[in-house]
């Protein structure tokens, strides 16, 4: 993502529902999150669930939070309240970001103590609780810098879907995402 925001941050990055981003803008977003989180006080390591549709927020937050240092949780959106909190409990996320509209959103916060929760397209006041809106982090002046990372830094955790069990937490570093990326590319001939 870094050498296609430095080779050519005007190229066209995402494309969804007709909206348009280019690298220099996906990068942009993503280092208000990454600079919202750290001036926050997000610690290298901690945990971040994000539960959103496919989107450019998405994209965003998931860069975000990598680059603050943080471990992204991805959720399943079509999973219930019950679900999340317990995959929120055993994976030791203390952030949120979720789609403002998600339906079990307001369920998960009033179970989920001491969750801090940015509610991802609400640009006004949150409709509940103690939410911070999607606005305040994509407007603050947060210039943070990227933290230090390493290949076997965990970077993410993936829950399964437990059709055998209960779901179980899957821990990918920096350096497996790196792989998969390589894997990708080569196996479709990508190039620049």
């Amino acid at each position: 993502f870094s050498r296609s925001v430095d080779t050519d941050p005007s190229a066209e990055a995402v494309v969804h529902n007709g909206r348009r981003l280019t690298y220099g803008e996906l990068h942009d977003l993503a280092s208000k999150v990454s600079s919202h989180l750290i001036v926050s006080g997000l610690a290298k390591g901690d945990r971040v669930a994000l539960l959103a549709a496919n989107s450019p927020e998405y994209i965003a937050v998931y860069y975000g939070i990598l680059a603050a240092g943080g471990v992204v949780v991805t959720l399943n959106t079509q999973a219930k309240a019950r679900d999340i909190d317990n995959w929120l409990k055993h994976s030791g996320a203390n952030w949120l970001f979720a789609d403002h509209n998600h339906p079990e959103l307001e369920e998960v916060c009033c179970t989920t103590r001491e969750l801090r929760t940015v509610a991802i397209g609400f640009s006004d006041r949150t409709p509940f609780g103690d939410l911070v809106a999607w606005r305040q982090v994509v407007e603050s002046d947060g210039d943070a810098s990227e933290v230090p990372i390493k290949a076997r830094d965990l970077a993410s955790i993936i829950y399964t879907s437990g059709t055998t069990g209960h779901p179980k937490g899957i821990t990918l570093s920096h350096g497996n995402l790196a792989a998969n990326v390589a894997s990708i590319i080569d196996y479709l001939h990508l190039t620049a």
